[in-house]
This record gives C-alpha cells, sequence and structure tokens, in this order.
C-alpha cells in the first residue's frame, strides 16, 4: 500500500507532453512585412492588421501606444504624423475618454527626415517641421482601411508603412 501511494496518477508520457496554444490566442497576430522608406531605412509595412487594435492586451492596441508614442504614415510622396494632444492628457489611468484628442499634420520635406533626425528632435515636431491639417481629431473619427486612412474630408491613400516613436 505504501508503493502504491507513490505511484503517480499520469503516465510519464502525459506528463512531458506538450499543451498546444488556444486557437484564440493566435487569432490577432499575423507576421508583420517590413520595407524601406522614403528615406531608405526601414519601417513596418501598412496593412490593416499590423495598424488596426487587436489583440486581448490594451497595450497592444495602436490607440494604446499613442499615449507615449508618435504614429507616421508614409505614402509615396508625403509623410504624416499622428499624436496625441499633450494639452488634453490629465490622468494615466484612463484609456480614452471624450477629451482625448488627436493632432493630424503633413511632415515637410520628409525626405531628410531620417531615424537618426527623428531621434535627435522632439517628436512630435513643431510647427517648423510640419503643417497641421487637424488640430483636434477624436479616434473615433479614424477610418481606417486597407492601404488607406479617412479622417473627415482627408483620404490618405497607398500608405506604404508606417513607424512608431517614442514621444521626447
Amino acid at each position: 500500500m505504501e508503493m502504491a501511494s507513490k505511484i503517480p496518477f499520469r503516465s510519464e508520457y502525459e506528463r512531458k507532453k506538450n499543451t498546444p496554444k488556444k486557437l484564440s490566442e493566435n487569432l490577432f497576430y499575423k507576421d508583420l512585412n517590413f520595407m524601406f522608406n522614403r528615406c531608405n531605412e526601414l519601417w513596418t509595412e501598412y496593412s490593416l492588421p499590423a495598424i488596426g487594435d487587436k489583440g486581448r492586451e490594451i497595450k497592444e492596441y495602436t490607440s494604446w501606444k499613442l499615449k507615449d508614442k508618435v504614429l507616421y504614415l508614409e505614402t509615396e510622396l508625403k509623410r504624416y504624423e499622428i499624436s496625441r494632444n499633450l494639452s488634453d492628457h490629465t490622468n494615466d489611468d484612463y484609456l480614452f475618454e471624450e477629451f482625448e484628442t488627436f493632432r493630424i499634420s503633413e511632415v515637410k520635406d520628409h525626405f531628410n527626415k531620417d531615424n537618426d533626425f527623428m531621434l535627435m528632435n522632439a517628436v512630435p515636431f513643431s510647427d517648423e517641421y510640419v503643417d497641421c491639417v487637424f488640430s483636434r481629431v477624436d479616434w473615433h473619427e479614424f477610418n481606417w482601411g486597407e492601404n488607406s486612412l479617412l479622417i473627415r474630408n482627408l483620404e490618405i491613400n497607398n500608405i506604404k508603412c508606417f513607424n512608431f516613436y517614442n514621444i521626447k
């Protein structure tokens, strides 16, 4: 009886068997493709699954990332900056409330704004480097498409790539 009580209930094979991950945990993830931007630097290729809010973790949402990062979108001819209005920020403990707004700007002379320039200068850019298109846009006004973004009357078509930079 003493030896029988020490015998494990499961076989050695069952104990070592790997349990597969749940399918639902992998539904939102997709391999990201990378491409070169107009400054010949590596950025993430734009696609709706890559940019959209995804996953179970709130910190994986694009809307959450914009709390401490700035999003840059690049087309064939232009680069756009999407940043949160820092003056609206009053409390770190909320996701987005009614007063959370964003600024959409077109970057001037973006061919000269490589990663080194972005890391050395304050992000989001000051008015000398960008032309503000919309100063106050609610997150719900962003309509993301397969290769485009529609915000009010601004339609950004043929988006090629995007990148996030930390706010300084």
